[in-house]
């Protein structure tokens, strides 16, 4: 049935009230409702009707009391703040799954932010040159913390090393690879004065050689300091200064640039964080 021009149905609970002159027939869908292009503002009531809208120019329908819903030819869109639901539980919104959504077939999602702890105890020390000391310090409220102890006096007695492996894990976003330190000193060091951190870099992938040539990250020199003792600072370095993929392993060779530093007191580093982006 495809009602034109003037039209008097009322939908009411899925019924049909025909105009005079029309009647019923077995062949008729009385549920379901054509409106031809003549019609173009339908007033719906009561529930468990199919309203069709066959017209050849641009059509959309606007929600009751707002400008910001609609439906129309690029597709549904809900009033800021609301969310889609199903049996009055919130299934989406504009950023989230609903709480109420206990599992799900999604296969992929944006970039997260993944970060990895490495704590002081972890890392590989210098085998054959001068190394932190690793250590558990003791401050003045008898708090206790792990730390390693780096030489950073501007002297020239050999910069401390340590290395870090890491496999890059499936997921890892190229360009996204950062090494985090945080760390302190115990003393309270001149405001300004220097602590320069170095970074060496090797990705070795399957059937390659670990012995190969590193690369040097950009130096970083941190002069946050600011004369007060057992200030917590956090340094960031991008490590991503080689090709690296899935499934390499990345060997970082980090230091404290003794000679270039100007503490009087050791730099504690108290954690290093891989910190990278995954798909996964």
């Amino acid at each position: 049935m495809k009602l034109k021009n003037t039209i008097f149905a009322t939908l009411l609970a899925g019924a049909v009230l025909l105009p005079a002159g029309m009647s019923k027939g077995a062949d008729r869908n009385y549920g379901s409702v054509e409106v031809g292009q003549f019609l173009k503002t339908p007033k719906i009531e009561g529930s468990k009707t199919d309203l069709t809208i066959n017209t050849k120019s641009t059509t959309s329908f606007k929600i009751a009391n707002t400008t910001e819903a609609d439906i129309a030819a690029d597709g549904m869109n809900i009033i800021a703040g609301d969310s889609y639901q199903i049996a009055d539980t919130s299934v989406l919104n504009a950023t989230t799954l609903g709480s109420g959504v206990t599992a799900s077939s999604l296969t992929s999602h944006g970039n997260q932010t993944r970060k990895e702890n490495i704590r002081p105890f972890d890392v590989g020390l210098n085998p054959t040159g001068p190394q932190p000391v690793q250590t558990t310090t003791e401050g003045g409220t008898a708090n206790v913390w792990q730390v390693l102890q780096f030489d950073g006096d501007g002297g020239s007695t050999g910069d401390n090393h340590v290395y870090i492996p890491w496999h890059v894990p499936d997921g890892y976003v190229t360009d996204s690879g950062r090494l985090n330190f945080m760390w302190s000193c115990e003393s309270a060091e001149t405001a300004g004065d220097a602590a320069v951190f170095n970074l060496n870099v090797l990705a070795v992938a399957s059937s390659e050689s670990v012995d190969a040539a590193v690369t040097a990250a950009t130096t970083n020199t941190d002069v946050q300091w600011s004369g007060t003792a057992d200030l917590r600072f956090t340094t960031q370095i991008n490590f991503e200064v080689v090709d690296i993929a899935v499934d390499d392993v990345v060997y970082l060779d980090f230091s404290v640039d003794e000679s270039a530093s100007a503490f009087t007191d050791t730099i504690d580093i108290h954690n290093f964080e891989i910190e990278h982006e995954s798909t996964e």
